[in-house]
């Protein structure tokens, strides 16, 4: 209940009212739409440093990325480390670590 009345922000009425996979489907959106807000985020950030990098009088030319998908090279992963880094949730445990509730 503290998931779904806290950060989901649903009413006493809708929480009661829905069934388990009506609200884990709510769950696994909530968690999308954070998702796709930290990657958007983040991409921001990444714009913001590349245009200090490239406004940066004391870097040479030569050091400089040749363009922004350059730059982002540098930050590019491989499979395994994105295959790891998913979340899968399957038990109360494991959704009340992912949300930082401790049970009880």
């Amino acid at each position: 209940m503290q998931i779904a009345f806290g950060q989901m922000q649903m009413s006493p009425d809708e929480f009661w009212n829905s069934t388990p996979r009506e609200f884990f489907n709510r769950l696994n959106g909530f968690i999308e739409l954070r998702n796709q807000t930290s990657e958007a985020q983040f991409l921001q950030t990444q714009l913001l440093m590349y245009s200090e990098l490239m406004n940066n009088p004391y870097i040479e030319k030569r050091d400089k990325p040749k363009s922004f998908d350059d730059y982002l090279k540098s930050f590019k992963s491989d499979k395994k480390t994105e295959k790891a880094n998913e979340v899968t949730i399957k038990t109360k445990e494991q959704l009340f670590q992912f949300m930082g509730i401790k049970d009880g």
